[in-house]
C-alpha cells in the first residue's frame, strides 16, 4: 500500500498531507499488523486456558467421586455434615448463557447494536 502511495507522493503533499505521510502510513500498517498478531495470540491463549480449565474440572470431578464414596460412609450418621458435603462437592458452571444458543446470539446482537 505504501509502495503504491509512494508513486503519488507529490500529489499527497500538494493536498496538504505532511511530508512524513508515507512513513506515517508504514508505521500505521505495522501497528495494525502488530495488533492483529497480538489478537491472534490472545485467542490462542484463551482457547488453551479454556481447555485447561475444562480438563481440570474433569479431573476434579473424578477425584470428588472417589472422595464421595469415602466421605458418605464416614458421615452416614451426621446428616448436618453430610448435607454440607453434598453442597460443597458441587461444581457450578460459569454464570451466563452458553455460547451458540439462540438466547446468546440475541444478547450479542443487542450489545452490538447498542454500541
Amino acid at each position: 500500500m505504501a509502495t503504491a502511495a509512494g508513486l503519488y507522493r507529490d500529489v499527497f503533499i500538494e493536498q496538504q498531507l505532511p511530508a512524513t505521510f508515507l512513513d506515517d502510513l508504514r508505521a500505521a500498517v505495522a501497528a495494525v499488523q502488530t495488533a492483529i498478531a497480538a489478537r491472534d495470540d490472545a485467542r490462542l491463549r484463551h482457547g488453551a486456558a479454556t481447555q485447561s480449565v475444562q480438563d481440570q474440572i474433569v479431573w476434579a470431578r473424578s477425584v470428588v467421586r472417589i472422595l464421595d464414596s469415602l466421605v458418605v460412609k464416614q458421615l452416614r450418621d451426621r446428616t448436618d455434615l453430610l448435607s454440607a458435603w453434598k453442597t460443597a462437592k458441587q461444581v457450578y458452571a460459569k454464570p451466563g448463557v452458553a455460547r451458540g444458543t439462540k438466547h446468546a446470539a440475541a444478547e450479542e446482537g443487542a450489545a452490538q447494536s447498542a454500541a
